[in-house]
Order: structure tokens, then sequence, then C-alpha cells
């Protein structure tokens, strides 16, 4: 396995509270090398906070995750995080900005140039080399963040709702480029949205998590062929039924976390 996580379990002091939130609960996870996982589930589950120990940046208080079987100690450069804010440089150029990562770890700007050249086109953006932040477009500037993440050869890509921010026909167009990024590459992805329909167009398999404290309801797989951009997927009956299966076992989750919210504020 790419990624094991075993029972774990995050919680967060809240001194002014004087309470202690569970995010996790005892999740556990099995992530394959070249498999593309979803994670869905009501807000404030814990979706982002299992992607942020994955990336290392969050220590679980119980339990552990491990990569090529080795304990997770901090970050490391076989992950990269792409977030829903781009988190451009305004002073630099797109080109600029994707060698950003490769600076980090200290590349020599020679050898990584061809390296930054090739990432910009495969992510669409040739041409735009020069450009400057504000000159791009929200999907543009989305599709820079990526190339950053990618540039660095990772082996793993955690995604935070890296396409919720934009509008309905942008993002169904980078949910199709990502997917072709994807098959090209074959790194392995885990993948936290508030979408069934991103989650069924772009996953191996879909985890449904409950309501806090989140842990792991189901685990679906998704039997459709790829690629899945070339033929609208929506139309199929199959795409159907796994999306009311999701639904199903997300909706009670929704209303229990509606119901909680309801009780706090009283």
């Amino acid at each position: 396995m790419m990624i094991e996580a075993n029972e774990v379990t995050v919680e967060f002091d809240l001194p002014r509270k004087q309470l202690t939130l569970v995010a996790l609960w005892q999740f556990s996870l099995a992530i394959e090398r070249g498999e593309f996982i979803s994670i869905v589930g009501p807000s404030g589950c814990g979706k982002t906070t299992f992607l942020n120990v994955v990336a290392g940046l969050v220590k679980p208080n119980a339990g552990a995750v491990h990569i090529h079987g080795r304990p997770i100690t901090g970050p490391g450069p076989d992950r990269n995080v792409v977030f829903q804010e781009h988190g451009l440089l305004p002073w630099r150029t797109v080109e600029a900005n994707v060698r950003f990562g490769l600076e980090l770890r200290g590349a020599n700007h020679h050898t990584s140039t061809d390296n930054v050249q090739r990432t910009i086109e495969m992510v669409g953006l040739r041409g735009f080399e020069h450009a400057y932040s504000y000159e791009l477009s929200g999907g543009m500037k989305q599709r820079v963040g990526l190339a950053r993440a990618l540039v660095t050869e990772p082996d793993i890509l955690l995604m935070d709702e890296p396409f919720g921010a934009l509008d309905a026909m942008t993002r169904e167009v980078l949910q199709r480029e990502f997917e072709r990024i994807f098959l090209q590459t074959r790194k392995t992805v885990l993948f936290v949205t508030h979408s069934i329909d991103e989650a069924i167009a772009l996953s191996d398999r879909i985890v449904v998590c409950t309501s806090r404290p989140g842990r792991v309801k189901a685990i679906i797989p998704v039997d459709l062929p790829r690629p899945r951009a070339d033929y609208d997927i929506k139309l199929l009956p199959r795409f159907g039924e796994l999306w009311g299966k999701v639904w199903d076992l997300l909706q009670s989750e929704v209303y229990d976390d509606l119901e909680q919210e309801k009780e706090q504020s009283t």
C-alpha cells in the first residue's frame, strides 16, 4: 500500500470554549499506489484534517499513518498539497510561480528549466509563461497551482477542494483536464470534495465519512471506464446509481450535522 491510516484520532483543544473537539475518530484507510481516492462528508467532519495528517502538518493523538510502510513524522518531498486558494505570488510570472517549489528544494535553475516548461504545457498554459496572476482567469490560476505541485514530481498529490471556488463550467473543464493529467502521471491522489458529481467523475474509490467526529462510513468503488472525459458520464445509468448510493449514505450524516449545529446554537 502507498498510504495506510490505522485508527487515526485527532483532537483539538478549544480553550475559549473549555472543551476538546474530536475531529477524527479511529479513521482507517488503505490506498494503493496510483489510486485516485475522493473523500466526501458533511462540513466539519474532518476531511481536511485527515489530508493534513497525511501531509505531515497535523500529528494524530492516536493511531498512525504510514507511507511505503514508514510512519509520517512531518512534511516530505514525496507529497504536495493543492489548496482551494491557489496562493500564487503576484510579483512572479507563471513560470516563476511554477519554479518556486523547485527553488525551495535547491534545484539548479538551468537543469530545472525543461521540467518547468514541460509541466506548464501539461496543465495547458503554454504561451502564458510570462503572464502575472492578475492577467489570468480563476481556472488558469488554479492550473498554475497544480503545475507548482506537479513540477517537483511527488509520489502523492493531496488536494483540498481545488476546484471548489470556480464557476460550474470552469470546474467541469478542469475536472476533465485533471483526469487527463492523472492518467498521464499516475500519481496517487487523495482528493477532498463536497461534490458527489466531482467524486464520481474523478475517483477510483469514494470514501464516505460520518459527521464529526469523522470516521469511515463506507467506501464505494467507482466502476466507470476511463477516460471519463471522452463522453458525458452523467448520462449513464450507472452514474445515477452511484450518485444515489453515495447520497443515501451521506444524507443521514448531513441531517445529523445540522441537528448538532442547532443544539450548539441554543
